[in-house]
């Protein structure tokens, strides 16, 4: 004893249509999300190697130091490209997330219209 009657989209034209838009839809939808933390992975690598490079170099040239308060100055003078890199760094992923939030309803738009001959 079914419930629910059985339907094939095969069957059903309107049913096969709107499972192609919602299918399409979520195809488009996962692809933009995918491209979008792929390049807000790409931004966190940059800055990890950006941040990695900029310590080593202020190890360095503490290393270098013979005097303690040479040293802390040295460390403070380090640290203000690191803040710039990290504010570039959320500039940058503000420009992403808002290109994303821009480009998506445009993108998904076209898979979830209604299908043609229907006013």
């Amino acid at each position: 004893m079914d419930q629910f009657p059985q339907i094939a989209p095969a069957g059903n034209p309107a049913l096969q249509s709107q499972l192609e838009a919602q299918v399409g839809f979520f195809n488009t939808l996962s692809l933009r999300a995918v491209d979008t933390l792929q390049r807000v992975n790409e931004l966190n690598m940059q800055l990890a190697r950006q941040l990695l490079d900029n310590g080593f170099a202020t190890c360095r040239a503490m290393l270098a130091c013979r005097d303690p308060a040479q040293a802390a100055a040295v460390a403070m003078h380090g640290l203000q490209p690191s803040g710039e890199r990290l504010r570039d760094n959320q500039q940058s992923l503000f420009g992403v997330m808002a290109r994303a939030q821009a480009d998506l309803p445009s993108s998904v738009a076209a898979p979830a219209a209604p299908p043609a001959g229907r006013g």
